[in-house]
């Protein structure tokens, strides 16, 4: 991908914050600061991004960018396999997904489950499809809901707290079938399956690409929200996070804390320009595990592997093949 590309993605973040609404709410009396805030959490919970909505057959320039001159539709790809699968939440809807199989693949072994980030869908895993198969995996993914033609429940992106029950349901429908599941997300994906770790069994691995601590951190950490006060930038997780809907699920920090956890592989760009590395060093100083950490000093937010395919296909195929 040329640095003219890659910088035109760049200023579309897969989510962005409405900074001018939010300052806004520092000159108006508190009475009037839930009438700005609802609007700035609109935002939130739709992210912006290559990702579909109701659809994922159409080929924007964002997606082409991020996924390939075919937008991650695979539709040229003879010898791959899409099985149409569904997820049946324990949230009570169904998500809609695809398994990529090889077609010289027999046998239902190995599978890859990957999780999308926000404002994306099922089409981000099509990058890592020739690795997957490579190593003997099936490539799973699915539509977060509120994406793709999964269907869109509650006020949107949850941030964990409805993503993280469906991964859980994913790796159980998984692991019915398959004998070695690893899960791989990026962003919002990847703050939701480390949610899910303390009531997600058969695990053997996690890859976690730019995951950010919470939605409060990654609001605190925004350039859009220096010099604001501490309790404005809660309200707004606040105010996001009663739209969009909670669950029990813990933190991404208390997961960690309480979960027998499988060896974790965390891949944070020193260059994301939304959610800051730190997030991943201090997750990864919570695990009591194996855990191994890369932080390479190219690619922007979700897009380590555009910017350097063959490390990254590199580090996660000596993560893979160390599982087995």
């Amino acid at each position: 991908m040329s640095s003219k590309a890659m910088s035109k993605l760049s200023s579309r973040p897969i989510i962005f914050i409405s900074a001018g609404l939010v300052l806004a709410a520092l000159a108006i009396p508190p009475i009037a600061v839930g009438a700005i805030l609802w609007p700035a959490s609109e935002a939130i919970l739709r992210p912006s991004g290559p990702g579909g909505v109701g659809e994922i057959g159409s080929c924007s320039q964002l997606a082409m960018q991020a996924w390939g001159t075919d937008c991650g539709r695979l539709s040229a790809r003879t010898d791959i396999e899409k099985l149409p699968w569904e997820v049946q939440s324990d949230n009570e809807y169904m998500l809609s997904g695809w398994i990529l199989r090889s077609n010289a693949q027999d046998e239902y072994r190995k599978v890859l489950l990957y999780v999308p980030g926000g404002g994306s869908d099922r089409r981000e895993a099509s990058r890592y499809v020739d690795l997957a198969h490579s190593l003997g995996f099936d490539l799973a993914s699915f539509d977060p809901v509120c994406h793709g033609i999964s269907p869109c429940i509650g006020g949107g992106v949850s941030y964990g707290d409805k993503e993280s029950v469906d991964v859980r349901s994913a790796v159980r429908q998984l692991t019915a079938s398959y004998q070695h599941v690893v899960v791989m997300g990026s962003s919002v994906g990847a703050l939701s399956i480390l949610r899910a770790l303390p009531s997600t069994h058969g695990v053997d691995g996690v890859i976690l690409e730019n995951p950010m601590e919470s939605l409060y951190q990654l609001l605190r950490d925004a350039r859009e929200s220096e010099g604001l006060p501490d309790w404005m930038v809660a309200s707004l997780a606040g105010v996001a996070q009663l739209r969009a809907g909670s669950s029990a699920a813990p933190s991404a920090v208390e997961a960690l804390r309480m979960a027998d956890l499988p060896p974790l592989l965390f891949i944070h760009s020193k260059s994301d320009q939304l959610v800051p590395f730190d997030h991943t060093v201090r997750l990864a100083a919570e695990v009591r595990g194996e855990v191994e950490v890369w932080l390479p000093e190219q690619g922007d937010h979700g897009q380590v592997w555009n910017a350097n395919p063959l490390k990254f296909e590199g580090r996660v195929r000596r993560f893979l093949t160390h599982l087995n």
